[in-house]
């Protein structure tokens, strides 16, 4: 989508309300780019944690360090999908110790030292700025703060 240019004013005449720009509308309350305006648009941040296949055991399974450093996280985690850049598939089947240590299940046999994958998502929401309510109206638009939605 194209970023369409957006200017905000107080309007004087229907209360609090904001509408475009217009110089007979009061004084400059914010300037700055609007990606879209789609309210089913999720915008999302992704982290991939890695670990280290440890040990191998029969039927598939294997110990994995360093993917998780606590017995709740490894709790927490079980259903998340594991991966391997050998293409196998994964989970966490049990924790082993207190220190993190987990036993996986993948969808073949894995290999010694190979590297094991989880990705996170996590959803992001615009931040809110009380304090460009507050602010006073009467300040010229280049000290107005820009921002990107």
């Amino acid at each position: 989508s194209r970023a369409e240019p957006l200017t905000i004013s107080k309007n004087t005449e229907w209360g609090d309300e904001c509408a475009p720009m217009d110089k007979s509308l009061g004084p400059l309350l914010a300037t700055g780019w609007i990606d879209t305006v789609d309210p089913f648009r999720v915008v999302l941040k992704h982290r991939i944690l890695s670990g280290k296949i440890f040990k191998v055991h029969k039927y598939n399974s294997a110990t994995v360090r360093d993917l998780v450093y606590t017995k709740d996280d490894a709790l927490f985690f079980k259903d998340v999908k594991l991966w391997t850049n050998n293409g196998l598939e994964g989970k966490i089947d049990k924790c082993i110790g207190t220190h993190g240590n987990v036993k996986c299940i993948f969808s073949n046999k894995p290999q010694v030292g190979q590297p094991c994958f989880m990705t996170l998502y996590k959803r992001q929401f615009p931040p809110f700025l009380p304090e460009l309510l507050i602010r006073d109206c009467e300040q010229p638009a280049e000290a107005l703060p820009r921002f990107r939605m």
